[in-house]
C-alpha cells in the first residue's frame, strides 16, 4: 500500500501544477531589457538648463513564468546651459495612457555646463521608462 501511495505522488504534484498554474519550468529566467530616456529641459523663457537621461533595466518574465516585471530607474543630470545653475526638479515617469505611473521630486545644488551629476535611484516601476518621462523645473538660480 505504501508503494502505491508513492507511485501516485508525482502524478498528483504534476496534475496540481498544471492547475494552479503555478509550474515553474527550468527556462523561467526573466530577459533583462536596458532601456534610456533623455530629454532637455528649458526655463519659462525658453534658457536651456540640463538634460534629464534616464536608464532602467528592465525585466520580463518569461512566457509562462511567473515573476517581477521592470525594475529601477537612475537619473543622471548634464548641465547645458551656458553658466552654473542651481535648481528643483519634479520628475515624472507616464504610462502608455499619459497617466503619471511614477514620480520623484529633488533639487540640483550646483550644475556647471558639460557636467554631468548621477543622482541615483529615483523610481522603482513595472512600466518601461522609455514610453515617457517628464520633468518639471522650479527655483532656477545662477551660481558662483
Amino acid at each position: 500500500m505504501r508503494r502505491a501511495r508513492f507511485l501516485l505522488f508525482p502524478f498528483a504534484l504534476a496534475a496540481c501544477c498544471e492547475i494552479t498554474g503555478s509550474c515553474e519550468t527550468s527556462d523561467c529566467t526573466p530577459e533583462i531589457t536596458p532601456l534610456t530616456a533623455s530629454f532637455n529641459t528649458f526655463a519659462a523663457n525658453g534658457a536651456p538648463v540640463a538634460t534629464f537621461r534616464l536608464t532602467q533595466d528592465h525585466l520580463s518574465p518569461a512566457d509562462g513564468c511567473n515573476g517581477e516585471r521592470g525594475g529601477p530607474v537612475t537619473l543622471a543630470v548634464t548641465g547645458i546651459a551656458p553658466v552654473p545653475l542651481r535648481f528643483d526638479y519634479t520628475l515624472q515617469g507616464v504610462g502608455a495612457s499619459g497617466l503619471v505611473v511614477w514620480s520623484n521630486a529633488g533639487s540640483v545644488p550646483r550644475l556647471a555646463p558639460g557636467q554631468t551629476l548621477n543622482l541615483g535611484q529615483v523610481a522603482r516601476t513595472p512600466v518601461r521608462v522609455d514610453v515617457g518621462a517628464r520633468a518639471i523645473l522650479a527655483n532656477i538660480f545662477t551660481v558662483p
